[in-house]
């Protein structure tokens, strides 16, 4: 990882028919194809108990499941805990060997933050965290999809209240999501 600051980030952020995107690129020669991956993310609040969860699944370049995970956040507000989702997503596609990456988010107050922030006055919090992520060698874009668009990662976030104590990681989409 290289520090943010010493980045030559092409940062560009466009308005694509309903959808606002983010993208990061670190201007990396291209020698061989690099697949992509589509990675997306959700996350849920408890209106009763305030419990968090996050839910996150990484398709790869032809749309097929790679990975999917939940975990648990605690309690937190619904911004955070979509900031939680974009954070764990973003080490999914890096740790599977994705180098281009598409995260989408139904979120797009998370968007907005990471437009309005610098990533050298974004602190040491989450936010500065996610920058961080940002700096990775990748071409990496953020974006905002309609809540339609999302229904797979929104089930996934659901469906791990089932599993209130624990990080569960998925090499299948679980049966239930199909409903």
């Amino acid at each position: 990882m290289i520090p943010v600051e010493n980045l030559a980030l092409r940062f560009s952020v466009g308005y694509c028919g309903r959808v606002d995107v983010l993208r990061f690129s670190a201007r990396i020669p291209l020698l061989r194809r690099i697949s992509y991956s589509v990675g997306n993310i959700d996350a849920s609040v408890h209106t009763v108990t305030g419990q968090a969860t996050i839910g996150g699944l990484l398709r790869d370049e032809h749309w097929d499941w790679v990975v999917g995970f939940t975990r648990p956040v605690g309690r937190c507000s619904v911004l955070v805990v979509e900031l939680w989702a974009l954070h764990d997503m973003l080490h999914c596609p890096w740790s599977e060997g994705f180098q281009r990456v598409i995260s989408e988010t139904d979120c797009l107050e998370v968007v907005r933050i990471l437009q309005r922030v610098s990533p050298s006055l974004s602190g040491t919090g989450l936010v500065a965290s996610i920058f961080r992520l940002t700096g990775y060698v990748w071409d990496l874009v953020i974006r905002h999809v309609p809540r339609d668009c999302n229904v797979f990662a929104d089930r996934l976030s659901a469906w791990g209240r089932l599993h209130p104590q624990e990080v569960v990681t998925l090499d299948q989409p679980p049966l239930s999501l199909h409903a």
